[in-house]
């Protein structure tokens, strides 16, 4: 069974030799940087910032949520391949909504940007809640489309 734990020294080493192929392609995209340097700012400037270990006992994926302001937080979330494969993906699917809501604790308007390409990563941001609310036709640093989204958090 996967968890979920604190991001240790080398799991972000781990998980950038190991990306997904549209996570590699969103940071070329997005920041023009290699997959390491990328990873490495998002963990540096995190104040939350947690691994998902697979079922393979490895990190799947890292993700955290940087600050941004009094209430808002970019959150963020990079995996291998093992992280969208059975039994993980259907745990990460069924854990997602949790895991952003205890993120919410930290932040109440949760947001960031992802490639449009990356139909995997947007479908989960539908489940898990997430609204779109703009289309960028020429972000980052290859000007690819963009799709901004953000999370309220939802008072019970």
């Amino acid at each position: 069974m996967a968890y979920v734990r604190g991001c240790l020294d080398g799991d972000a080493d781990y998980i950038a030799s190991r990306l997904r192929t549209a996570d590699r392609q969103e940071i070329a995209a997005n920041s023009g940087l290699p997959p390491r340097d990328a990873i490495q700012r998002c963990t540096d400037a995190s104040v939350i910032l947690c691994t998902v270990v697979g079922c393979s006992g490895r990190p799947c994926a890292v993700f955290g949520v940087v600050p941004c302001g009094p209430i808002t937080g970019c959150i963020w979330l990079l995996g291998t391949d093992e992280l969208v494969s059975p039994p993980v993906r259907r745990q990460f699917i069924a854990e997602g909504r949790v895991w952003l809501d205890r993120l919410h604790d930290f932040r109440p308007l949760l947001f960031n940007f992802v490639d449009e390409r990356n139909t995997l990563h947007i479908r989960w941001l539908k489940w898990v809640g997430c609204t779109f609310i703009n289309r960028h036709p020429t972000y980052g640093h290859e000007a690819r489309p963009f799709l901004e989204f953000v999370r309220v958090r939802q008072h019970v």
